[in-house]
């Protein structure tokens, strides 16, 4: 079943149900498949019940930074013409929602981190 699939991609699993909360016609898949980084990342945080706001002020290499259950993030476009293929580190296939998830880490260092890694990284702060 393709849905087993998707588990093993947070970003196509939301994309999917973005797709599927819109009725799931061919123009709303259409629109999942080129939704951005930012889009994807707030309803996986959503879907995951937590919070994913902008942190007013606060820049990162030029970019804004976003709380994600209370972990400092920034969205990292892909380099390049057309972005997209998948990784390890986040990244969002296809279209135009490209690109890297990096998350400021307990000892102030920024690295890349998946939608998994946010997720148990915001849990332990809130076990704190």
């Amino acid at each position: 079943m393709e849905e087993d699939e998707d588990d093993d991609d947070p970003l196509a699993a939301a994309a999917r149900r973005a797709a599927e909360a819109d009725g799931g016609g061919s123009a709303a898949a259409a629109a999942a498949a080129t939704a951005t980084l930012r889009e994807l990342v707030a309803r996986f945080a959503a879907d995951s019940g937590l919070e994913f706001a902008p942190r007013p002020g606060r820049l990162h290499m030029g970019l804004p930074v976003y709380s994600f259950g209370g972990v400092s993030v920034v969205l990292q476009p892909h380099a390049g013409v057309g972005g997209g293929g998948s990784g390890g580190t986040g990244a969002a296939g296809g279209g135009g929602g490209g690109g890297t998830l990096l998350a400021r880490r307990a000892d102030g260092r920024w690295a890349a981190a998946s939608l998994q890694e946010l997720v148990e990284m915001a849990a332990s702060r809130r076990a704190k």
